[in-house]
């Protein structure tokens, strides 16, 4: 069976300014999404 290679891990991607924005994104819009519900019930 031939070695193949594992995908790369996590530690490889470096830190940078568009990943911090776009989980900022995901995080205020879950946020938003759960307080609406909230609002509503």
């Amino acid at each position: 069976m031939p070695q193949r290679p594992l995908s790369p891990h996590l530690g490889i991607y470096r830190f940078a300014y568009t990943m911090a924005t776009s989980i900022a994104h995901r995080a205020s819009g879950i946020v938003l999404s759960v307080g609406f519900l909230l609002l509503g019930w």
